[in-house]
């Protein structure tokens, strides 16, 4: 819960300051995730969870 608030707090204030936002996972490969262009769908993608 506290990741994807914080992951929220970063798109909101980069969109807001209109600078780039990346979403970076390690997991298993690297995977990286522009928030920037997406927040709309990156906001309803933390709605399921």
């Amino acid at each position: 819960m506290v990741a994807k608030s914080v992951a929220l707090y970063m798109a909101n204030t980069a969109v807001s300051q209109k600078r780039a936002c990346y979403l970076i996972n390690f997991s298993k490969n690297v995977n990286s995730l522009d928030l920037t262009k997406i927040v709309k769908t990156f906001l309803n993608f933390l709605k399921k969870f």
